[in-house]
């Protein structure tokens, strides 16, 4: 069971990073802002925080399936208006468009992009992980309603081993270990309906998923092996617009920065990559690690006070 304390570390965090990451999210030069990256004020936030807060919420609520909850919340948050300026994934968008279609939830597949690797699902599930057990399907759920890509979902999977040993305790050397141990399971089974996929062959759907995603951590392990700081962490485990070089590239800054929150996501943030999910996820990362003592107590101030309200207002178990 999660703590409080480890619990919002994480998830204030992971919104910290959200914010500090915004304003080079699109930069293309390797280290964006390296000199002047730093938490803007105030903090406004992007589509990560706002679907890792509509996932926490379907779990929160108590009226429906887990599948119709959580439908319901990324329908809510697809027609509202509050998303417009803060660079939503195209998937994200699509996919919850379709779902607001369905007559029934369970009839989600219908509505998730076979197609789509992009971290859009992973970047949102450090909440699900955190409010649930080992084991629990939310994690994986919310995020295959949306990219149904054997990458993406595998990535997932990956994250909650990483998320899971750092809320723990483990050390941060054991993170990378812990994700690549997460895939060892067959497909599980709410994803048997991606499966019927016209270009994977019947029975290689979860296979090349797991085989890419571990490609990926094995990236991240030579990437701890070889960098120099005055790289661009990128440029070694990926950008990190593709889900599974999300997770890779956000254990690197993570655990290179272990002991070190406030310049884990500063050095997250100042990438050519995708600079406001990377530091999210390393944020989460060191954030489960270190508790809430890891955020100056100004950078919180200086969050959205919507946001900062409504994750202080989540139950952790």
């Amino acid at each position: 069971m999660i703590d409080r304390d480890t619990f919002l570390g994480a998830m204030l965090g992971a919104a910290l990073g959200d914010a500090m990451g915004r304003p080079t999210e699109f930069a293309a030069a390797p280290n964006a802002g390296r000199e002047h990256v730093d938490l803007p004020c105030p903090a406004l936030v992007t589509d990560d925080t706002q679907l890792a807060l509509a996932v926490a919420w379907a779990l929160q609520d108590e009226d429906g399936t887990l599948e119709a909850r959580l439908v319901r919340r990324l329908v809510q948050w697809v027609e509202a208006d509050h998303h417009e300026g803060r660079s939503p994934g195209a998937t994200c968008v699509s996919s919850a468009t379709r779902l607001a279609e369905l007559d029934d939830p369970a009839d989600w597949p219908k509505a998730s992009d076979p197609e789509s690797r992009g971290n859009g699902g992973v970047m949102r599930a450090h909440s699900a992980i955190l409010m649930t057990e080992p084991g629990d399907p939310a994690p994986l759920l919310q995020s295959a309603m949306t990219h149904a890509h054997p990458v993406a979902c595998a990535a997932v999977l990956a994250w909650e081993g990483a998320l899971r040993s750092a809320a723990a305790g483990d050390p941060p050397q054991d993170w990378i270990d812990a994700a690549y141990r997460a895939l060892d399971i067959p497909c599980p089974p709410l994803l048997n309906p991606l499966e019927e996929h016209p270009e994977y062959p019947r029975g290689s759907w979860w296979e090349i998923g797991v085989a890419e995603t571990r490609s990926s951590l094995l990236d991240a392990r030579d990437a701890l092996d070889t960098w120099d700081d005055l790289e661009d962490p990128c440029r070694l485990s990926g950008p990190g617009w593709i889900a599974e070089e999300a997770v890779a590239t956000a254990l690197v800054v993570a655990i290179r920065y272990a002991q070190d929150p406030v310049g884990a996501l500063r050095r997250a943030a100042r990438t050519c990559g995708d600079s406001d999910t990377l530091a999210s996820m390393t944020g989460a990362l060191v954030g489960a690690r270190h508790g809430v003592d890891a955020w100056p107590a100004a950078w919180v101030e200086a969050l959205e006070e919507e946001y900062y309200v409504a994750i202080l207002g989540l139950r952790p178990t």
